[in-house]
């Protein structure tokens, strides 16, 4: 048999992000879609299940046939995407991982999980998207319905990717991935919105404790475990839902330099105090990340080429006097 010629580069495949409105219902053809700039797309799963070893037959020294299965009523997959993170992709990634729509987007300590994640319901504010990679199967499209972001980092360096901010998001769904073409009915909308820049950090208003810190990368992570709740229709393998567990939030913050700011935080990595974090950007647009409730966890002096640098890592909490104190808040305007 004569082997096709016809490879795929991957530099084709293309993200399409469709809006749903029912939980478990993939973006129709019609719906709303949306392109956001991606720097890279993770692997890509297939329908497909893990060959899963059980209990073995007593007097057998090898696996047989019964003794490794196949289990599709427990599928579960996620697609990893780096965005550059222009302001639309932040707020789109905030309402896609816990929710929030409006501005200013917040995850705070009365956080209620949704109450729509299970199949067949209305999903109202609680946004899982159908991804659609064009032309990333093996001959046609990968489409993957009902998407929650699972977890979220936004970090920045400004020696990588020339400086700007990238935010990566690593989404679930318990719905079996689909290959097939599907030809949108109109270009979904293109993000052209700003990619913020490291270089907007605004010296003065970007402060660890309320010092001024130069800061020549950070990340912060905003992190929660999705599953799924079991089998509703054993001809599909579809979900009855999925289950949300609770919510972590951390980072590191890395500064190039030591002086008496840098000197003065030396106390709150061991006095069980909390300082706020914000990071303020300006340019032709502004916005800025606080952390009002942070307590630094264990710092290292680090070796950056001729200089001596320092990883500041955090845990964001909220203050327990205030149930709907603020552990994280993204501010953003174009």
């Amino acid at each position: 048999m004569t082997l096709s010629k016809t490879f795929q580069p991957k530099s084709d495949v293309r993200l399409y992000v469709g809006t749903e409105t029912t939980f478990g219902t993939a973006a129709v053809a019609g719906g709303t879609w949306n392109e956001y700039p991606v720097k890279e797309i993770g692997s890509l799963p297939q329908f497909s299940m893990a060959a899963e070893s059980i209990a073995r037959r007593s007097g057998s020294s090898l696996e047989p046939s019964g003794g490794v299965n196949q289990n599709p009523c427990a599928g579960e997959y996620e697609v990893e995407v780096t965005f550059y993170a222009t302001i639309n992709a932040l707020v789109a990634m905030c309402g896609w991982t816990f929710e929030d729509v409006d501005s200013a987007y917040i995850l705070a300590g009365n956080y209620t999980k949704p109450t729509t994640w299970f199949d067949a319901t209305a999903v109202g504010a609680a946004l899982p998207v159908t991804l659609l990679f064009k032309d990333a199967g093996h001959v046609t499209d990968l489409k993957y319905t009902s998407c929650v972001c699972k977890r979220m980092e936004i970090m920045g360096d400004v020696t990588a990717d020339g400086g700007l901010l990238l935010v990566k998001g690593t989404f679930y769904t318990a719905y079996a991935p689909v290959e097939a073409d599907l030809d949108l009915s109109s270009q979904p909308t293109w993000d052209s919105s700003t990619i913020r820049k490291m270089c907007e950090l605004v010296s003065g208003t970007t402060t660890v404790d309320s010092l001024d810190i130069l800061i020549s990368s950070f990340s912060i992570v905003l992190e929660r475990e999705v599953g799924r709740l079991p089998i509703k229709n054993a001809a599909t393998y579809i979900p009855f839902g999925y289950t949300m567990g609770n919510w972590t939030v951390t980072g590191t913050i890395h500064s190039p330099k030591a002086d008496a700011n840098t000197l003065s935080l030396a106390e709150e990595f061991y006095d069980n105090t909390t300082v706020p974090i914000v990071l303020t950007m300006a340019a032709s647009s502004s916005g800025a990340i606080s952390l009002p409730t942070v307590k630094l966890d264990s710092s290292q002096i680090t070796d950056d080429d001729q200089l001596r640098g320092l990883d500041i890592p955090f845990r964001a909490v909220f203050d327990e006097s205030d149930i709907t104190s603020t552990a994280f808040s993204l501010t953003m305007t174009d």
